[in-house]
C-alpha cells in the first residue's frame, strides 16, 4: 500500500542533486513506514511460528532485508555536507526574498495613488511627507471665508476676490500626523485655508464732554488651517480649526460710545452707537480703504475649536497681502 512517506522519501532522495549533491540513492526507496510494518511482521512471525517461517522461500524475507538496508544507507548520508548546502541555499533565497520585498514595499511606498510620499509605515506619526498641502515651495493655497460663501468685490471688477497666502512662511510640525491623514484621505481628510476678521479694543479714554467715552479699536485677522474629515461615529462630515495664525495692526478706528451704549456695543457692527459702518466697509462685501503694511504684528496659536474672538469684517483677512509680516514669533 502506497503512502505519502513514499512520494516524500523519493523527494529527499532526488533533493541533495538540486544543491549540487549527489543523491542519497540511485533508485527508488520504498516507504519507510511500509518497510517498518512488513519488518515487523516478519520478526513477530519468525518469533512466534519459526517453523512456519523457516518453511518459506528466502528470497522473500530477503527482499525485505535490502529494501531495509537500502533506506539505512540512504538516511545515514543525511549529513553535514548536505545540511551546509542547504543553509547556503536558504541564504541566497533570503536575500533574494528581501530585495523582492524591498522593491514591492518601495513600489508601494512612492505609488502616487497611496499618498505616502516617502514615510516610514512603521516610523512615528510626526513624519513629515515630502508632499503636502502646506509644502514649502508649492503653489499659495487660497483662502475661503470661515463663515463660509464668497469674499466680497473688493477690486470693483463685478467678481468676487480670493485671496492667497504661502502657508511654508510659517511653522506647521504639529499638523504632521493630519497632513499624512490628508495625503491618504484617511476617512476623507481634506486640509484648506479659511479666514476672518474682528475689531479688537485696545484702547478706551472718558472725554468728559456729554458722557461720551473715546474707543480705539484695531483689526484683528485670523487665518486659519482647517481640517475636514467624515466622522464615523456621527456618520457626517465635520470640519475643524485646527492650527491659526493671527495678525494685528495697520488698520484702526476711533469712535465716540455714550456711556448707556458701552455694555451692548458691537464693534463688529457700530451703526448702533453712531458710527457708519457703510463708510468704514465693515459689512461683507464692502471695500476697506487700508490693508495690514508690512509693519503688521503677527502671532501665532493653535486655534479653539470655535475660532478666535467674533465673527468680523470680510475684508480683513482679504487685506493680507503677500508682503504682509507672515513670518510671527
Amino acid at each position: 500500500m502506497a503512502h505519502e512517506g513514499e512520494f516524500l522519501i523519493n523527494y529527499l532522495r532526488e533533493y541533495p542533486h538540486q544543491l549540487g549533491q549527489p543523491m542519497l540513492a540511485t533508485g527508488r526507496l520504498s516507504s519507510p513506514k511500509d518497510w517498518m510494518a512488513g519488518a515487523e511482521a516478519y520478526a513477530q512471525l519468525f518469533e512466534e511460528q519459526p517453523v512456519h517461517g523457516a518453511a518459506m522461500l528466502s528470497t522473500r524475507h530477503g527482499l525485505l532485508i535490502n529494501a531495509g538496508t537500502e533506506l539505512d544507507t540512504a538516511l545515514t548520508g543525511i549529513g553535514k555536507p548536505l545540511f551546509a548546502a542547504l543553509h547556503t541555499r536558504y541564504l541566497a533565497d533570503w536575500a533574494t526574498l528581501k530585495l523582492l520585498i524591498e522593491q514591492s514595499e518601495n513600489g508601494w511606498r512612492t505609488d502616487l495613488n497611496r499618498g505616502l510620499y516617502g514615510i516610514d509605515l512603521w516610523g512615528a506619526p510626526e513624519q513629515e511627507p515630502a508632499t503636502h498641502y502646506l509644502k514649502p515651495g508649492q503653489a499659495e493655497k487660497a483662502i475661503a471665508p470661515c463663515a463660509g460663501g464668497q469674499w466680497g468685490d473688493y477690486d470693483g471688477n463685478g467678481a468676487s476676490d480670493t485671496p492667497y497666502v504661502d502657508p511654508a512662511r510659517w511653522n506647521h510640525d504639529v499638523l504632521r500626523p493630519l497632513l499624512i491623514a490628508d495625503n491618504m484621505n484617511v476617512d476623507g481628510a481634506s486640509i484648506d485655508l479659511c479666514g476672518e476678521g474682528s475689531w479688537q479694543l485696545y484702547s478706551e479714554v472718558f472725554t468728559g464732554l456729554g458722557g461720551y467715552y473715546e474707543r480705539k479699536y484695531r483689526l484683528q485677522s485670523n487665518v486659519y488651517v482647517r481640517y475636514t474629515y467624515w466622522d464615523t461615529a456621527t456618520s457626517t462630515v465635520k470640519s475643524e480649526k485646527i492650527h491659526g495664525h493671527i495678525f494685528t495692526g495697520g488698520q484702526e478706528f476711533t469712535v465716540l460710545v455714550r456711556g448707556v451704549d458701552r455694555p451692548t456695543y458691537n464693534q463688529q457692527h457700530p451703526e448702533p452707537a453712531g458710527v457708519d459702518g457703510e463708510a468704514l466697509g465693515l459689512r461683507a462685501g464692502q471695500r476697506h480703504p487700508h490693508q495690514l503694511p508690512h509693519g503688521g504684528r503677527a502671532a501665532h496659536q493653535r486655534a479653539h475649536p470655535d475660532g478666535a474672538g467674533a465673527q468680523g469684517p470680510a475684508e480683513a483677512v482679504l487685506r493680507l497681502h503677500r508682503g504682509a509680516d507672515g513670518a510671527g514669533r
